[in-house]
């Protein structure tokens, strides 16, 4: 089949959650289906690294230099004219940004007015390219619950339309593919459709790469996340805030890791004044993991599944995390993690696997088998392939048309 993947960002280097997704899609689909990824570029770094997915994935990659990153003339006056066009047409900010027209008119010059068989759009701010996007199929992937979750759909004006806009676009494509049966429901209660237009996307790990020996220095916290999402900055706040001081009350010489790209520097500069390392984008998963005696993930709110969760677990690091933080994957409390929804008992639970590095590789070896069995990326594929398959055009007699 011919397959086309809408993207807002060139998700190479796949250095953080929502990109290594793209690409466990991409990799599950390449070998066998011609695959077209279409995603603007922000500088000539995206457009470096767009060549070099093309070349090193073997699929085509189609970008352009998204119209208000070609000058600062340009960026005022798209800041300008978007602002006028999200207040008079109810357009969410993003979509504006994500989906510039000039990409799909280039896309439909590289597809030679030939449509694809199915096209993916990823997030519901892709809407805008729905009908840009010549293709017999349509699915959306979510990734997650955005404002159905996190209840962001009230205050500005702006939000709410974003909210409108998200239940919109889970009605105007035949499927919706989200990472967690979390985000499913909520969706499906948030667009008012049928839960069977729902499928989840099967993601995987490295576990290979990431099968490490236990055993890390047993001082060391880690936090990990990109920034530009609001969730983990709420969280390394409220780790600087609270956590940590209950921490360090318990265990003075406990060392702080806090790694990820996006990271503000006023954020960064707290880090270091509370005796923390600020270690900025990951290239090397398996070095940071290593370094990691335990995984701190504070979330309060935010869906999707927590790839650095899978991870943490792969490289057989105890990973202590609140409700949140390990929603989508199924384990067991205490065996697989520790758990606690607020700042005194992460501190305990941290406290109590620095102290105990028994228990620590004991759950790092349950969690490490949790995700072998069920989210290894060669499983994953799997699934992916099957999920796509469904749409060959010798089998979607009986697929769900949009409304």
């Amino acid at each position: 089949m011919r397959i086309v993947i809408v993207k807002p960002i060139i998700p190479w280097p796949a250095v953080q959650g929502t990109r290594r997704v793209t690409m466990g899609l991409i990799d599950a689909l390449a070998s066998e289906h011609d695959v077209t990824l279409a995603a603007p570029s922000l500088d000539a770094a995206d457009e470096e690294a767009a060549r070099t997915l093309a070349r090193e994935r073997n699929i085509r990659v189609v970008t352009v230099r998204a119209p208000n990153r070609r000058s600062i003339l340009h960026r005022a006056w798209y800041r300008a004219a978007h602002a006028v066009a999200a207040r008079l047409g109810g357009h969410s900010p993003r979509a504006l940004y994500a989906t510039p027209p000039v990409l799909f008119e280039r896309l439909s010059v590289d597809a030679a007015g030939r449509p694809f068989d199915l096209a993916i759009f990823e997030y519901w701010y892709t809407y805008r390219a729905f009908e840009s996007v010549a293709a017999r199929h349509r699915v959306l992937l979510a990734h997650d619950a955005d404002f159905a979750i996190a209840g962001r759909g009230d205050g500005a004006s702006f939000a709410s339309a974003e909210s409108r806009r998200e239940a919109e676009a889970c009605r105007n494509v035949e499927e919706v593919w989200t990472l967690t049966a979390a985000d499913r429901e909520a969706l499906a209660a948030h667009a008012e459709i049928p839960p069977d237009r729902f499928r989840i996307l099967p993601f995987g790990v490295d576990t290979e790469a990431l099968d490490l020996e236990p055993g890390a220095d047993e001082g060391a916290v880690l936090f990990f996340g990109a920034y530009q999402a609001d969730f983990n900055v709420d969280a390394l706040g409220w780790l600087l805030d609270e956590i940590w001081p209950a921490l360090r009350r318990r265990r003075p010489a406990t060392r702080l890791e806090v790694a990820g790209g996006g990271l503000p520097e006023a954020l960064a500069e707290r880090v270091r004044r509370a005796g923390g390392t600020v270690s900025g984008r990951v290239e090397d998963l398996a070095a940071l993991y290593r370094r990691a005696a335990v995984v701190l993930i504070p979330l309060r709110f935010g869906g999707g599944l927590r790839i650095r969760l899978l991870e943490a677990l792969a490289a057989r690091r105890a990973v202590v995390a609140t409700p949140i933080g390990i929603g989508g994957l199924e384990g067991t409390e205490g065996r697989d993690w520790l758990v606690s929804g607020d700042a005194e008992g992460l501190a305990e639970a941290t406290a109590r696997l620095l102290d105990d590095p028994a228990l620590g590789r004991r759950l790092g070896e349950a969690g490490r088998a949790l995700v072998v069995a069920r989210h290894s990326s060669a499983a994953a594929a799997e699934g992916i392939r099957e999920l796509v398959s469904r749409f060959d055009s010798h089998r979607t007699a009986n697929m769900p048309a949009p409304d």
